[in-house]
Formats: C-alpha cells, sequence, structure tokens
C-alpha cells in the first residue's frame, strides 16, 4: 500500500505543472482570440457595405438568370401551344368533312321524333327499328358536333394563351436588360470595398492561427491530464481495495476470536464454572461492548 501511495503522490505533483501550464495557455489563447475578435469588427465594418453589395449583385444575376430562363420556357411554352392549337384545327376541318352539317342532322332529326309521334302503330310496327337506328345514328353525329366545338374552343383559347406567353416573354427580356446595366456598376463599387478587406483579413488568420495553436496545445496537456487522473484514479481504487481487505481480514479474526471466546464460555457453563456478564452476552448472542 505504501508503494501505491508514493505512486499517487508522484501522479498529483505531475499533474500540478500540467494544469499551471494549461491555465497560463488558455489566458494567452483568450488574449489572441479578443485580438482576433477585434479584427474581425474592423473587417465588419468594411465588409458590412461590401456584403450588402455582393448581396444586390447576386440578387440582380440571379434575377437576370430567372428572367432569362422564364423567358425561354414562355417561348417555349407559347411555341407548343401554336402547334396544339394548329393540330386540334386541323382535326376539326378534318373530321368537319366527313360528316352532314349540323343543321341538316338536326332537321331529319326533328323529322324522325316526329314521325315516331304521328305515324299509326301498326305501321309504325313496320318502320320502328329503321327509325330508332336512324334516330340514334344522327344523335351521335350531333354529337361529334358538340365535341368538334368545344375542341375548336379550346384551340382558340390556345392561341390566346399563346399570345400572352409571348408577350411576357418579351417584358421578362426588357426587365433583364436593364437589369444587367446596374450589375457592372455594383461589381465596380464592391471591388473598391474588397481592396480595404484584405490586409485586415490577413491580420485576423495570423491571431487565429496563435489561438488555435495554444488551443491545440491544451488539447494534448489536457490528454495527457486526463491519462495521468485515470492512472491516480485507478491507484485510488486499488488503495481503497486493500483498505477493504484489510479490514474484511481484522473483522473474521475478530468473529473467530468472538467464537473462540463463546465456546470456551459454554464450556465453563457446561463445567458449572462461573460466567463473567461479557462471557453471558457471548453465549446469548450478544457482543461484548
Amino acid at each position: 500500500m505504501e508503494r501505491l501511495r508514493r505512486r499517487l503522490d508522484a501522479l498529483e505533483a505531475e499533474m500540478e505543472p500540467l494544469k499551471r501550464r494549461i491555465e497560463g495557455l488558455r489566458a494567452e489563447a483568450e488574449r489572441w482570440k479578443a485580438r482576433r475578435d477585434e479584427l474581425r469588427g474592423e473587417i465588419a465594418k468594411l465588409r458590412g457595405e461590401a456584403e450588402k453589395l455582393k448581396e444586390e449583385l447576386r440578387s440582380r444575376r440571379g434575377r437576370i438568370r430567372e428572367l432569362r430562363r422564364r423567358a425561354r420556357e414562355l417561348r417555349g411554352e407559347a411555341r407548343k401551344k401554336w402547334e396544339e392549337a394548329r393540330l386540334i384545327e386541323e382535326e376539326v376541318k378534318t373530321q368537319r368533312r366527313g360528316i352532314p352539317p349540323r343543321r341538316t342532322l338536326s332537321e331529319r332529326l326533328r323529322e324522325i321524333e316526329w314521325r315516331i309521334i304521328t305515324t299509326p302503330t301498326r305501321e309504325m310496327l313496320r318502320r320502328e327499328e329503321d327509325l330508332l337506328r336512324e334516330e340514334a345514328e344522327l344523335r351521335n353525329l350531333l354529337k361529334r358536333h358538340e365535341e368538334l366545338e368545344r375542341r375548336r374552343d379550346e384551340a382558340l383559347m390556345m392561341r390566346a394563351e399563346a399570345e400572352a406567353l409571348r408577350l411576357e416573354a418579351r417584358r421578362c427580356l426588357e426587365e433583364a436588360e436593364k437589369l444587367s446595366g446596374e450589375v457592372e456598376e455594383l461589381q465596380r463599387r464592391l471591388n473598391l470595398l474588397w481592396e480595404g478587406v484584405k490586409p485586415l483579413k490577413e491580420r485576423r488568420d495570423e491571431a487565429h492561427r496563435e489561438y488555435v495553436r495554444r488551443r491545440e496545445e491544451i488539447k494534448g496537456l489536457k490528454m495527457r491530464l486526463g491519462e495521468l487522473r485515470a492512472e491516480a484514479e485507478r491507484v485510488r481504487t486499488r488503495l481503497r481495495e486493500l483498505e477493504r481487505e484489510r479490514e474484511e481480514r481484522r473483522q473474521r479474526a475478530l468473529r473467530e476470536r468472538l467464537e473462540a471466546m463463546r465456546r470456551e464460555a459454554e464450556r465453563k457453563l457446561r463445567e458449572g464454572g462461573k460466567l463473567t456478564l461479557e462471557e453471558l452476552r457471548l453465549i446469548y448472542g450478544e457482543e461484548p461492548p
């Protein structure tokens, strides 16, 4: 145990200068950090306007790209709608050639409906199937006319949408051209501001390197300190274990001595001998004070 205590003392003695060195390095690191932050503040004053200009520049360039992209998309959509409208109109024109005019179909349908109503029943029985078939065909043809009208309206709507898209594309390009002139002036002002920031950034970076160097040294010392503390804790744990084992041995020896005394008291009692108060307590399971 004495050897372990000496080792514990040696570990604690080794840890003390490490703690002092860490504290010294922390103070130095804080000074370099303060200097770095001071330089950052000076840079921020100069860079504030530069960042604002930079953001405006990014915003305008982004807006120009977006406007030009949007103009391309709008033109593409307009072309698609013109083409779709053209195809629909050709389709409607072609399909109308294959069916009679709507007016002719409507007149014939009314004529058939009137015949169905007015034709006598006996005569109607002979012609009913033909009339009903023709009526169904006429209604189908009229539905085709309605569908073609709907498709024609759809084509007209597409042409109107295409023209609106074309006008919007032209407006986008005009706005992009205006913004391009603003971008050049913003870039010139931004370059002038960055020239004032550069030397301060170099001094700031140097202060940061000094700060980081000390933090790295602190990290290494703390690692070593942690190793020493871990070993010291292992030594303390071992000392506690040894102390516990010694106490257990002492308690075991005490119990053995009391057991021997109890057996001796029981022997005296069997032989009619006179017992002391302590011996009586042992017999009745009490430990002597």
